[in-house]
Formats: C-alpha cells, sequence, structure tokens
C-alpha cells in the first residue's frame, strides 16, 4: 500500500511539473513583461491607451487599458454606462518585423441596469473568445493559399496546428452552405493519385474551361462515383474534355446524353510515343546497344533538329535496322495530330494507318486501334481546338505539389477543401 501511495503521489506531481512547463499566451506575456527590456512600439487602438510594452527575440508584449466610458449592450442594444469590473485578455495581434505581437488589454465589463446582463466591450476586433485579433485569422486564410502548410502557418503565426485547422474548417464551413447544382458549359477530368486508401488509389477532379478553378473532387474515380457526383451536382454540361479513359466517357454521356466528349490531344499523341519508345528499346536490345543511347536526338522533332544532328541520326539508321521507319512513324504522328481540319487529319491518319501496317510496326498497332475507338472524340478534338485538357494538367501538378509538401492526409474533405482554397483563383 506504502509503494502505490508514492507512485500516485509521483504521478501527481509530473502532472503538476508538465503543466506548469505548458507554455500558454498569457505565461509568455508575464515572463517577458518582468524578464525583458522595454520596447519603443506603440499600435493605436480606439478607446484604449498604451501602459507598456516589452519585448524578446521572439515576442513584442503591449499593454493597454480601456479609456471608454459607454458601450453597447449584447442583448437589448442599448447605451450603458454602469461599470461593473475589469476583463483582462491576451491574445495574438500579428507580427512585425520577424517577432509576434502579444497584446494585454484590460477591457470593461459594463452592467445593463434594463436587462440586467453583463457585456465586455470589444476593443481589439475579435470574434466570439478566440485568442488572436480577426487580422490575424485572415492572415491564416492568406497563407493557406501560398504553399505554406498548416505547421509552417502555425510556426509563423506561434499559433498551434490544430488552431490553425479550426480556423481553416469555420472559413470552409462559411462557404459551403447549401448550393444549387453548378452549371457550367465545359468542363475537364482528370484523376490524381494524391491519397492512397484501401480501396481508391486516385481521386477524380473536375476542372471548369472557363475559369480554370476547380470545381469537385471527390475520393474514387468508379463509374458509380463519378456518376453520383454528377447527378448530384450538375444541371447540364455541353462540353467535356479527357483523356483517353472509357469510364469518364460513359459516364458523362449516361448523365447528358448530347454531350460533345473531346479527346485530348496530348494524351492521344502519348500513346503512339509510348509505342515509339517500345519499339527504339527492343531493337537497340536486339543490336546489342544500350538502351538509353541516343534517345534524345531520336524523340526530338525532324524538323527542330540542325544539320549536324541529322548527320548523326542517318548514320544511327545505317547501323539499326528498321529503326528508320519506326522514327518515320513517330514523324507521321506529329503530323496526323497537329491542329487541322477534320478531312486533313482524316487523309493524314489513312496514311499512318498504312505506313504502319505496310512495315509491320506491331508496338503502333494497339496506338492505331486505340484511335478507330476514340474516332468520334478526337475529330471534336479538331472541331473545337479551344478545349483541352491543360487547365486539369495544371490542377494536377498543383495538386502533386501540395502532396510533397506534407507526410500524408487524415481528413480527406478538409484536403479537398485545402487544395481548392490553394488553386483557385480568387475573383
Amino acid at each position: 500500500m506504502y509503494n502505490v501511495c508514492i507512485n500516485k503521489n509521483k504521478q501527481k506531481h509530473l502532472r503538476s511539473d508538465s503543466m506548469t512547463n505548458y507554455t500558454t499566451k498569457k505565461r509568455v506575456f508575464k515572463q517577458i513583461n518582468t524578464e525583458s527590456e522595454t520596447y519603443k512600439l506603440n499600435f493605436i487602438i480606439d478607446g484604449a491607451k498604451l501602459i507598456e510594452s516589452h519585448s524578446d527575440n521572439s515576442y513584442i508584449c503591449l499593454s493597454y487599458q480601456s479609456t471608454t466610458k459607454e458601450t453597447t449592450c449584447k442583448c437589448c442594444k442599448r447605451s450603458i454606462r454602469r461599470f461593473k469590473a475589469y476583463n483582462d485578455i491576451v491574445l495574438n495581434y500579428g507580427y512585425y518585423g520577424h517577432k509576434t505581437i502579444l497584446l494585454k488589454i484590460r477591457q470593461k465589463k459594463y452592467h445593463c441596469e434594463h436587462c440586467r446582463k453583463t457585456t465586455v466591450e470589444n476593443l481589439t476586433n475579435r470574434i466570439g473568445k478566440r485568442q488572436e485579433s480577426n487580422e490575424v485569422s485572415q492572415m491564416i486564410i492568406k497563407d493557406l493559399q501560398s504553399d505554406m502548410t498548416y505547421t509552417a502557418v502555425a510556426k509563423r503565426l506561434s499559433m498551434s496546428v490544430s488552431t490553425i485547422i479550426r480556423r481553416f474548417d469555420s472559413y470552409r464551413k462559411g462557404l459551403s452552405q447549401a448550393q444549387e447544382k453548378k452549371k457550367v458549359i465545359a468542363v475537364g477530368v482528370d484523376e490524381v493519385s494524391m491519397i492512397k486508401s484501401r480501396f481508391n488509389k486516385f481521386q477524380f477532379v473536375v476542372v471548369d474551361h472557363q475559369t480554370g478553378n476547380i470545381l469537385d473532387i471527390i475520393e474514387g474515380r468508379k463509374r458509380q462515383d463519378v456518376l453520383d457526383l454528377l447527378k448530384k451536382k450538375y444541371d447540364e454540361i455541353s462540353f467535356v474534355s479527357m483523356d483517353l479513359w472509357p469510364t469518364y466517357q460513359k459516364a458523362f454521356k449516361e448523365t447528358f446524353g448530347n454531350i460533345v466528349v473531346i479527346a485530348d490531344r496530348f494524351h492521344v499523341v502519348r500513346i503512339f510515343m509510348w509505342a515509339f519508345s517500345r519499339s527504339r528499346i527492343q531493337l537497340f536490345k536486339e543490336h546489342g546497344i544500350t538502351t538509353t543511347k541516343h534517345w534524345k536526338i531520336l524523340t526530338c522533332r525532324g524538323s527542330k533538329l540542325n544539320d549536324n544532328a541529322l548527320e548523326k541520326l542517318d548514320k544511327i539508321f545505317d547501323e539499326i535496322n528498321m529503326l528508320k521507319e519506326v522514327y518515320e512513324a513517330k514523324e507521321l504522328t506529329f503530323d496526323v495530330f497537329k491542329h487541322q481540319s477534320v478531312e486533313d487529319f482524316e487523309s493524314s491518319f489513312s496514311r499512318l494507318k498504312e505506313y504502319v501496317y505496310e512495315h509491320d510496326l506491331k508496338e503502333f498497332y494497339s496506338a492505331i486501334k486505340t484511335v478507330e475507338n476514340w474516332y468520334e472524340e478526337i475529330c471534336n478534338m479538331f472541331i473545337y481546338g479551344h478545349y483541352s485538357n491543360g487547365r486539369s494538367e495544371r490542377v494536377n501538378v498543383g495538386l502533386k505539389r501540395m502532396k510533397a509538401l506534407v507526410y500524408g492526409f487524415r481528413n480527406h474533405e478538409r484536403t479537398f477543401d485545402l487544395a481548392m482554397h490553394k488553386l483557385n483563383k480568387i475573383a
């Protein structure tokens, strides 16, 4: 029994020490006021006068006292003058240079003779009982629009990470009230590997073509997930640009029957470049040549090569059989998918198809078949050339950069809201 009592006493002693070492704004303010030198700095606060100011390497502490004679009752909205007591608060007032400003202000409590309620005046423009001014809350929201993380913003403003998250949640809650179905003309869709969960490795992103803003991010990219999103949040969409993922095509056509689906030019050309790379690597291996050799000159457009490069290219063709035919198929691909009319595309694609089958370039067969399966959507690419997935890819890069700055995400909805807050343009 004696040993148990000693252990309990030790636990109580440790608990008291840990609470004593816990740093609060009031404790920091008191310590700096007693141990640091005075500092000449004065912020003008209406209805208050400066009593004293101190500073150390990290903080500037300012003490103010109320000079008001009356205030407005919070209940009956009448002017009241009956003084009751003082109320001391310490809050974060922003930063000056590289130092955090801690403001201690002695505010007055007034008693209302009409409704018998007590009102504490608000001289610092703070919301509720927050320990920072409204200006600091706005700094938090502004800082989160940059590449700064929650932790970086917390360190900069000398606040806790949980407080930064709560301020962002309250800000997003004020914006995400009940909304009607979104009416947009054209959107671009893409997927990004931002959060990997047990059931979903990719997230589905919808971007407005007109503004370039993210409209929605959902956790999965399965057909049913996409259908639920489109039916719930979108009234009518006329145009959609996408990569060559058939799930998106089926979901949009099922939801909006007359929608124009536009294939993205970059993704179409990329499947032919993949075929060229596979063919080149296979030929290099057959001739015992390192696969990374000459890759730069071979992947470059022929029209961009100078005379020395063209001579070197001819030597490579003499050294490796069939490489010239593969290279010509790659060059024809660029001519097929350049900006032109649908009629010119059809004739140039026929020449490319004939060339591939004539020289038996088997790696290009799957690319040709993909174009045939997406023929209508690729023709729309030439008709509506001003729509592409460029904006969606910009968003994709921004989301990956955001992912690289942190160690992971816990709350998916908050993460998606933060992504839209960082990447969407402010009106």
